[in-house]
């Protein structure tokens, strides 16, 4: 297991030196615009980008309570799991990204966490984001907010570890 961990760490330094070199800040513009109701063609062809949910407003959000940087020991309740990757690096640009897209309910003030999961090829990364009360509370916020393309949102129980912010 130690051994995995290490290799997957080696990795994330890898992929995120890659993912500079040959993308640079293109990255961070990649879904600039995406919080507005309609389809959102980038700069770059070929992507687009949707807010999740177009019919609903933001405003129905519930309100986020949950205080930055609780620590490392004080994992309960409930997040919303964002999706997996190979490396650290990208769920923390992906935590950066979603944050920006709701600002105006102040996403930033969830705390990004990393599980590791065994897959059929190999372990990945899976973010989750948190926490909250209930699993109604999550539910919602799944259910509201504006995410970029392929990015699903679910309810699961938080847990994990701190990632770093970008």
């Amino acid at each position: 297991m130690l051994l995995k961990i290490l290799t997957i760490l080696c990795g994330i330094g890898v992929a995120t030196l890659a993912g500079y070199i040959l993308f640079g800040d293109e990255l961070a513009g990649l879904y600039a615009g995406a919080a507005t109701e309609q389809a959102v063609a980038p700069e770059k062809p070929g992507v687009t980008v949707l807010v999740k949910q177009p019919g609903r407003r933001h405003s129905a959000l519930p309100v986020l309570t949950a205080p930055a940087g609780q620590g490392a020991g004080s994992v309960s309740g409930y997040a919303i799991d964002l999706g997996g990757a190979s490396s650290f690096g990208a769920l923390s640009a992906r935590f950066a990204e979603i944050a920006r897209l709701n600002a105006e309910v102040d996403f930033d003030r969830l705390e990004p966490r990393t599980i590791l999961r065994d897959t059929l090829d190999g372990v990945e990364a899976r973010l989750l984001v948190g926490p909250f009360k209930t699993v109604k509370e999550a539910e919602a916020v799944c259910e509201n907010i504006a995410l970029p393309a392929r990015v699903n949102c679910q309810a699961v129980r938080f847990a994990g570890e701190l990632i770093a912010r970008q």
